[in-house]
């Protein structure tokens, strides 16, 4: 009977060990995953038995996947918690919707616009409330919109986004508000969202070029001189661009600055191949601008010559 008891006993001890263990793999992966210890927590997490993964464990370890760039596991483990947690409701309102607004950035950063907008829609039921994850989902969904060549609606997501938008998302909800007013044709509002966008942004470059394309459509071509010279002088790569001599070329010409236009041009025809389109129209409105130049010039002369010969004359 001692023996019996004996081999009972140690069966619970061995047992209680076992869950433990499996306890402990549970806590390191959540706990790793925290800390940004991401290829460990997804190690912790490999040797879990499959039945003893919760929806918290799983969502941890989907976390560590996207930021370790294993895109097709983080998926599949997104998916697990919510599975998990259709029978363990383990999982706050806020962290289901998490989940689906991390699925739809996947499936946006993949190319799947319309698998992004059946996501967002799914976060979008379960935060209601105004606030930064409420702002993350609306711009989530707007820029898969405007990906799927839908501007006016994803126009409209985007400005429901500015309420609650955080400090680190602002910068690029502004550039894509600006880019969505820009293709509707709205571009005073483009205009006051690209200025918005925080200096040495990501999106900077980007922005600058575009107010100096607004600027040239609207023929402000000091503005386009302005913004052009700017992007030049902080992003000199990002400016490399031979449209944007092109319009330099253009505004230069415009205001009657022949010189520059001309020195411009001639920059330009020592950059791009001869068969750069951008290339070809600039040197065009250079030889405009030059011809204009030295019309005004043999004019003035001729009219001073006729003076002169009247004085004479007299």
């Amino acid at each position: 009977m001692r023996r019996y008891l004996s081999k009972a006993f140690g069966l619970v001890l061995c047992l209680g060990m076992v869950s433990a263990t499996q306890a402990q793999h549970s806590i390191d992966v959540e706990k790793k995953t925290q800390s940004g210890e991401w290829l460990e927590a997804l190690t912790a997490y490999k040797k879990m038995p499959t039945r003893k993964v919760t929806a918290t464990t799983a969502l941890s370890a989907a976390k560590s996947a996207w930021a370790l760039g294993l895109v097709d596991l983080a998926k599949k483990e997104f998916d697990r918690a919510l599975v998990l947690d259709s029978s363990s409701a383990q999982l706050s309102t806020e962290s289901r919707a998490r989940i689906y607004f991390s699925r739809g950035a996947i499936e946006l950063q993949e190319g799947n616009y319309q698998g992004a907008i059946v996501y967002a829609e799914k976060a979008d039921k379960l935060v209601r409330e105004a606030g930064p994850l409420n702002s993350e989902i609306n711009q989530l969904w707007g820029e898969a919109l405007f990906k799927s060549n839908k501007p006016q609606l994803a126009l409209r997501k985007l400005e429901q986004a500015l309420t609650g938008v955080s400090n680190e998302h602002a910068g690029d909800l502004h550039y894509s508000i600006g880019s969505a007013a820009m293709i509707l044709g709205q571009l005073e509002k483009a205009e006051d969202h690209f200025t918005q966008i925080p200096v040495r942004h990501v999106r900077s470059a980007l922005a600058i070029k575009s107010l100096g394309t607004i600027a040239l459509e609207n023929r402000k071509y000091q503005e386009v001189i302005f913004w052009l010279n700017k992007g030049r002088e902080e992003y000199p790569d990002a400016f490399l661009d031979s449209w944007v001599d092109y319009a330099l070329t253009k505004s230069y010409s415009s205001i009657g600055e022949s010189q520059k236009a001309t020195e411009t041009a001639t920059k330009a025809a020592a950059m791009y191949p001869p068969s750069d389109g951008w290339l070809i129209l600039l040197q065009s409105i250079s030889e405009q601008a030059k011809w204009r130049t030295d019309a005004s010039a043999m004019a003035q002369l001729g009219k001073n010559s006729s003076l002169n010969e009247g004085s004479n004359g007299h």
